[in-house]
């Protein structure tokens, strides 16, 4: 009888797809079979289960791959809560529980999330774990510097709990010199770049007219070789962001260009039909200013975006402000839509749209 590894892996809710995208294509190279995958484990947005038969030695290479993950959870135990006791419960099941990781651990510390209206809270919850596996292990308590972290979730009535594998989340790759405070997630790059279909031979060009401070562009360079790569902005300050921490991260910084060019004017820098992919996280007013018209400033976006796109290229693009967008769109009449779905971003909902040229009637 085989015995299933089971994961939890967080990502950014809304990334779900992506991220099972990722692991399957992942695994199969390694000529393991599909796993099962469940989104939205236990009801939780961007909090995915996988299992599978190979056993976690294999598997555990693969999972430092990937790009569309947060953090990674060996899963221990998952139940429904004892309506009568809760916390007992919770306690005596963790207590009994066999946690290879903590055998030679000097430390640990226990993380607790819970969605729900329950009698007990998170801290309830968090010193009764800790106190089982004291009991169990005979481990000593560290909030801050710990080897072991265990998590703990409380969803409604029912729980789970499992063992972070690594220390540092999986998504945090990057070295910053500078950081903007709306700078984009690596693993919502990831996915953004995964939705524009590009191929590990593919040259593009590849253009993000946003970049910000340059998560985008150092995504796409270690993920695709072979793709020129070209960042703008129209304000100096994140040319230079994106300077710094391309030139701290990446092993060849020359193979992304960078130039100071408003999006809505793209006509102005760059040819007609010269640029294959647009792959961007369009400012939400924060630095452009608080008295963007946003209707017109989407409509001259896409108007440019469309005229240096290739005719089999493809604009990826987030979204807040969706009504405007729409309206541009249609009024524009120029694009098509292929995919679009709901993202959090940094507390904020946004829409990721896929668009492709719309073909001449």
């Amino acid at each position: 009888m085989s015995v299933s590894t089971i994961f939890i892996l967080t990502t950014d809710p809304g990334l779900e797809p992506i991220l099972e995208q990722e692991w399957t294509q992942r695994t199969s190279a390694y000529n393991i079979d599909s796993p099962v995958v469940w989104h939205k484990f236990k009801g939780m947005k961007g909090v995915v289960m996988i299992e599978s038969h190979a056993s976690l030695e294999v598997l555990l290479p693969i999972l430092e791959q990937m790009r569309s993950v947060h953090h990674a959870y060996r899963l221990l135990h998952q139940g429904k809560l004892d309506v009568a006791q809760p916390v007992q419960h919770i306690q005596q099941t963790v207590q009994q529980l066999e946690i290879s990781e903590m055998e030679a651990a000097n430390s640990f510390r226990v993380t607790v999330s819970r969605i729900g209206d329950q009698v007990f809270s998170s801290y309830d919850i968090a010193v009764a774990s800790g106190a089982a596996i004291q009991a169990h292990y005979g481990t000593a308590v560290n909030l801050e510097e710990y080897d072991v972290n265990i998590r703990v979730d409380v969803v409604r009535d029912s729980w789970w709990t499992g063992v972070q594998l690594y220390h540092k989340a999986l998504s945090n790759r990057f070295v910053r010199a500078l950081h903007h405070n709306v700078s984009l997630k690596p693993t919502i790059a990831y996915g953004l770049l995964r939705l524009a279909g590009i191929t590990q031979d593919d040259q593009g060009p590849l253009l993000d007219p946003f970049c910000g401070s340059g998560t985008l562009l150092m995504e796409a360079a270690q993920v695709f070789p072979q793709l020129k790569i070209i960042g703008s902005d129209i304000f100096p300050e994140p040319i230079e962001t994106s300077q710094q921490n391309i030139a701290q991260n990446l092993q060849h910084p020359e193979r992304i260009q960078l130039h100071m060019a408003d999006a809505r004017r793209l006509s102005e820098s760059f040819e007609p039909n010269s640029i294959k992919y647009i792959v961007t996280n369009p400012p939400y007013g924060i630095r452009v200013g608080k008295n963007l018209r946003f209707y017109w400033f989407y409509y001259h976006f896409l108007d440019q975006a469309h005229q240096v796109m290739q005719e089999d290229g493809r604009l990826v693009l987030l979204v807040l402000r969706v009504q405007f967008f729409r309206d541009a769109m249609r009024k524009l009449g120029l694009w098509h839509v292929q995919w679009s779905q709901k993202i959090e971003l940094g507390g904020k909902r946004v829409k990721a749209y896929v668009l492709s040229k719309s073909r001449p009637q």
